[in-house]
């Protein structure tokens, strides 16, 4: 993989390798005059056969730059053929650009089932790669099958990766019996009780119900300011949060960070419902090997079975797995320890001072 400057004529569209249901001309036109004005975006993906170059994410990025007369276009280059270039595809923009439709999303579904990849993969696995819900795959699978669309697979591959009889997939072991009891109870026979720590005073980010705004610590801040030199950008914030963090720019949820500009220094405590996590830590990735964003410290749940925990961490250069969980703060609420621990990682050139400086709050690992 590496990154090149391609004319866009060079850049083929025609290989059925566009994930959504249709090109959003309003968009276009608004990529068009921040590109005019000179606004980075991140790099759009292709994949190079040896003769053509198949683009696979980026597609209104290139409409843009044909409206607004630029004529070259910085590119992500892959090996690989149209076909892998359609698989890239069906798993784009779900972590950044313009928010999927649910049409998108099933048009995307749809082309991960019909490619050869995907044919025998468990809705699970689909999921997975192209950034849905699993009922969601299941759903749009069932109306495929129903219409003739795609083959029903007698087997399909599992999370394990070993093949398994396509109507065991998801049963027995997803069913469990709830059994309510209540203080003082005795279990029932044939049960046992498990411990779990009970939840601080009000919903946390970490629980990932959507309740977004709670803020870092102001040590953490300081921390990553001796690291950073100085914050340019904190894509996820609060004008609150940024009385601590001190951004020279910041975007709130109004702001809708996704689709501003980043660049320069960055850090982030992205909100933690899955899906905006997951569309917060890509735009980051994608960002920084553009080299858009020069250096960045994130604050994350340590979901490291995680698409994106692991994608942060492809990009990372060191990461640091605090000692206790964070106690976020909210300039209206008691403040709150997640029920999940946190890592913090660092993508930029400067790994050591970023672990002398993190050393304090627990263990840190150098990414190799």
């Amino acid at each position: 993989m590496a990154t090149e400057i391609l004319f866009c004529k060079k850049i083929r569209l025609d290989g059925d390798t566009q994930p959504r249901q249709k090109i959003s001309l309003d968009v276009v036109h608004d990529y068009s005059i921040a590109m005019k004005a000179g606004d980075a975006f991140p790099p759009v993906v292709v994949f190079f056969d040896g003769k053509d170059y198949w683009l696979a994410d980026g597609f209104h990025r290139w409409h843009a730059a044909i409206e607004a007369k630029i004529t070259k276009l910085t590119c992500i280059v892959r090996k690989g053929t149209v076909e892998a270039a359609r698989w890239f595809s069906c798993s784009a923009n779900a972590t950044h650009g313009l928010h999927r439709s649910n049409a998108d999303k099933a048009n995307a579904v749809q082309s991960a089932l019909q490619h050869p990849n995907g044919a025998k993969m468990s809705d699970r696995q689909i999921a997975d790669h192209v950034g849905a819900s699993h009922p969601f795959v299941a759903d749009r699978r069932r109306e495929l099958e129903a219409g003739g669309n795609i083959t029903t697979s007698k087997t399909r591959e599992g999370l394990d990766g070993k093949t398994y009889p396509a109507a065991n997939i998801g049963t027995p072991d997803d069913d469990f019996e709830v059994v309510e009891v209540y203080e003082g109870d005795e279990a029932p026979e044939g049960y046992e009780y498990e411990d779990i720590e009970p939840t601080a005073s009000g919903p946390h980010v970490s629980h990932n119900s959507g309740e977004n705004e709670w803020y870092t610590p102001k040590e953490y801040i300081a921390a990553a300011r001796k690291v950073l030199g100085e914050i340019d950008l904190d894509p996820a914030s609060h004008a609150e949060a940024n009385r601590v963090v001190k951004a020279k720019r910041f975007y709130t949820e109004d702001d809708d960070g996704l689709s501003q500009p980043w660049d320069g220094r960055v850090w982030m405590n992205p909100p933690y419902s899955t899906d905006k996590i997951r569309a917060f830590c890509g735009r980051l990735v994608d960002s920084y090997e553009s080299e858009c964003v020069t250096a960045a410290i994130v604050l994350v749940n340590n979901g490291t079975e995680t698409r994106w925990f692991q994608s942060l961490c492809g990009a990372a250069s060191a990461i640091c797995f605090p000692a206790s969980r964070i106690k976020f703060w909210h300039p209206t609420k008691d403040n709150a320890a997640p029920l999940q621990g946190q890592a913090i990682l660092y993508l930029g050139g400067d790994a050591d001072l970023f672990c002398t400086g993190f050393a304090k709050f627990g263990v840190i690992c150098n990414v190799v």
